[in-house]
């Protein structure tokens, strides 16, 4: 008599869902020609033994199935004589469902849907408690021996289903298990819903990190940023006049001078970054002159005046760190 337990063990093995992915068993298959993977090989496998499979029942649960599995004359190889499909729709077909309770059994779950539900495979998910992560790596601090992490069941399940519209029904109608309400949600869905989260935590980082770096540049910027009304002239001040301007007055071939121009070309903002050029400028900036033209120059105090210059500043200087070239990149293309 066929072992129903081991013949659904090893259609979910060489299955459309875990065969493409699993490099172990992919690896087996590839050894031989024809494909055919030795059964006590099969037996080996963790499910497999707490089964208690053997050659002989493997063989038999293979032959259970002739459209999916063909056995070798001798009885001691399988292999599957069904091609995979070209399009994988296994993320469409499986239902992640959570709050198990965690002493739930693989066996538990099969009983309760394998006469209601055309499952295809039930995984349950099985991970390292955060818990246990903390008191290893305090144990690796004070040179204690670390106690093996060891993984256990989550509460999460994976049940993947024959058909996409088997997965919806599955999401659909199974709510509770045992009296224990369940949430249950496609796995596409749930990838998305997972790749949404971390892109907010990110922009959360990104916000927290900038808002940290604006309060800093603030403190630094303090006393440093001036307005300057611009001398007349025949062409409109930019960048670059504007700054040989300042290192005319302040007698300096190259100041580190920071220019931010208005609209109009009649203002600008400037930030003196070094201290000697500060100070210089700080003692010239009541009677700051250039072709005879007397330059208004005006501290700028205002908390929201410093803050929005801080903010440009960060901003424009995480913009040239993202444009700057990958070193490990072109590392890679010269050699």
């Amino acid at each position: 008599m066929v072992n129903q337990k081991i013949k659904k063990q090893l259609e979910f093995y060489f299955g459309n869902a875990n065969l493409p992915k699993d490099t172990h068993l992919r690896g087996l298959v590839a050894q031989d020609n024809d494909g055919y993977v030795e059964i006590n090989r099969l037996c080996s496998f963790n499910r497999m033994q707490q089964l208690g499979a053997t050659v002989e029942n493997i063989a038999e649960a293979a032959e259970a199935n002739p459209e999916m599995f063909q056995v070798s004359h001798d009885k001691t190889r399988v292999r599957r004589i069904k091609p995979l499909p070209e399009i994988d729709d296994s993320i469409e077909r499986t239902v992640v469902v959570k709050t198990y309770p965690l002493e739930t059994l693989l066996s538990d779950l099969e009983s309760e849907y394998d006469g209601k539900y055309q499952t295809e495979s039930i995984r349950l998910i099985r991970k390292i408690p955060k818990e246990l992560i903390v008191k290893s790596n305090e144990q690796k601090k004070n040179g204690e021996k670390p106690e093996p992490l060891t993984r256990s069941f989550n509460g999460t399940v994976h049940i993947m289903l024959k058909s996409v519209d088997e997965a919806k029904r599955f999401e659909n109608e199974v709510k509770t298990y045992k009296d224990t309400p369940l949430s249950t949600i496609i796995l596409r869905q749930h990838l998305q819903n997972k790749k949404e989260e971390r892109q907010q935590r990110k922009r959360k980082r990104d916000e927290e990190k900038i808002r940290d770096e604006v309060n800093e540049r603030i403190k630094l910027m303090e006393g440093t940023l001036f307005t300057v009304e611009l001398p007349p002239s025949q062409e409109p001040w930019n960048f670059a006049t504007t700054k040989n301007m300042f290192g005319t007055i302040l007698g300096v071939e190259r100041p580190k001078i920071y220019v931010d121009i208005s609209e109009d070309a009649k203002s600008a903002v400037v930030r003196v970054a070094a201290v000697d050029l500060l100070e210089k400028f700080v003692t010239l900036k009541d009677n700051m002159k250039f072709n005879e033209h007397i330059l208004k120059v005006v501290p700028i105090t205002d908390a929201e005046e410093l803050r929005k210059a801080a903010v440009a500043y960060v901003k424009s200087s995480n913009q040239k760190g993202n444009n700057r070239p990958n070193k490990k990149k072109r590392f890679n293309r010269r050699n």
